[in-house]
């Protein structure tokens, strides 16, 4: 596994609540409004953007998550070693 999913992966393992909340759920809003608007034969613009607005911040969110928790990781590594 690369390095920039194994950490991802252990952002799962050690927050799995938040990285749900902030990661998976705006994911699955998205693509519920998306089916939603298929079966019910709603082709707005609004749809599009909501779910182009959902996964973006599905995006944004992952990434900060991420690079707080390698920040996180790397500061609990260096205070470790330190006597």
């Amino acid at each position: 596994m690369s390095k920039p999913f194994a950490a991802l992966w252990n952002l799962f393992c050690e927050r799995p609540g938040r990285t749900a909340a902030l990661s998976v759920a705006p994911v699955v809003l998205a693509s519920a409004q998306g089916i939603n608007a298929l079966v019910h034969g709603t082709h707005s613009p609004l749809v599009a953007v909501f779910v182009i607005g959902m996964l973006a911040t599905a995006i944004a969110t992952t990434r900060q998550s991420l690079a707080s928790f390698r920040t996180e990781s790397l500061e609990r590594d260096l205070f470790e070693d330190i006597p």
